[in-house]
């Protein structure tokens, strides 16, 4: 595939270049997949949810998701996160803090109980691996696998596009290593009972499960 857009660190647009170039490259995709639209179905809007947030934000944290289930009206992922909408958000939101704490004060010692949580933000991005929403309840793991294969140099186009320093992927680390990054060498770093976390380009990866999980 020719990529329509080219790798370009964020530092180097403005909003409304990146906006342009964004919307460019989801319209290229939607163009290439029209099935994801229409008959009860919907693509998904993703990326850098407020772009001159995200430029301010120390790291910038990207999570890797599956699917948006929401219904047509509902939400998209670039529209924000109201932190106690559901227990996706507010884990999102545990998580963003967690790193954010983290990054500043590498030694601190956190729990829910000294986590402030701000009632809405804007400042992470959001990728969906498959992109066509089609409302429905779940979809299984050779499913979303099956759209990342589809779509990997879409999905690599919209990473290299957005260039977060942090990954958090929750429950799609195989996606993301095995198939979109296929290619590039990456190092684990750290591995824990529920947490494994990788090296890879300039990024901090980190194995998650979803954020629905309870």
């Amino acid at each position: 595939m020719n990529g329509y857009v080219s790798h370009l660190n964020p530092h180097d647009m403005n909003h409304s270049e990146y906006e342009q170039r964004r919307n460019a490259l989801l319209a290229q995709w939607q163009e290439a997949r029209p099935e994801y639209s229409g008959r009860g179905c919907r693509f998904t809007l993703d990326g850098i949810m407020n772009y001159r947030e995200w430029m301010q934000a120390k790291p910038r944290i990207l999570f890797l998701m599956k699917e948006n289930r929401a219904p047509d009206g509902d939400w998209e992922p670039i529209e924000g996160i109201n932190t106690y909408s559901n227990s996706f958000s507010t884990n999102i939101a545990r998580w963003r803090q967690i790193i954010r704490e983290v990054y500043v004060h590498s030694t601190r010692d956190l729990s829910h109980g000294n986590i402030e949580l701000p009632d809405s933000f804007q400042d992470i991005a959001l990728i969906e691996i498959k992109k066509m929403n089609e409302g429905a309840g779940s979809s299984s793991k050779p499913d979303i696998r099956k759209y990342a294969e589809r779509d990997k140099d879409f999905l690599k186009q919209q990473f290299d596009l957005i260039d977060p320093q942090v990954v958090v992927c929750g429950y799609t680390i195989e996606e993301y290593g095995d198939i979109i990054y296929k290619e590039e060498p990456w190092d684990k770093i750290i591995g824990l009972k529920n947490c494994h976390c990788y090296k890879h380009r300039n990024r901090l990866v980190i194995d998650m499960y979803h954020p629905s999980t309870r």
